[in-house]
């Protein structure tokens, strides 16, 4: 019912509102097993791309998802 890139998609979408997105926002989306683990997954590969970061907080799934700042050319 989900692709990695459709996820993406949908990461990029919410973190483009906001500086700091909490992992729980996107989990309280849609509280569906199979919607949680493929934006998990979305959001690894979009730290692997370098399109996003995370801020690690104390405790079970505190994180928030930012997008990386572009960096500028010299």
């Amino acid at each position: 019912p989900y692709t990695i890139t459709q996820q993406k998609d949908f990461v990029l979408e919410k973190i483009s509102f906001k500086k700091q997105v909490p992992f729980t926002d996107f989990i309280e989306y849609k509280a569906n097993k199979i919607f949680v683990i493929y934006t998990f997954l979305a959001i690894l590969e979009l730290l692997q791309l370098e399109l996003v970061t995370i801020v690690i907080g104390e405790g079970f799934n505190n994180f928030w998802v930012e997008k990386t700042e572009p960096l500028a050319s010299a």
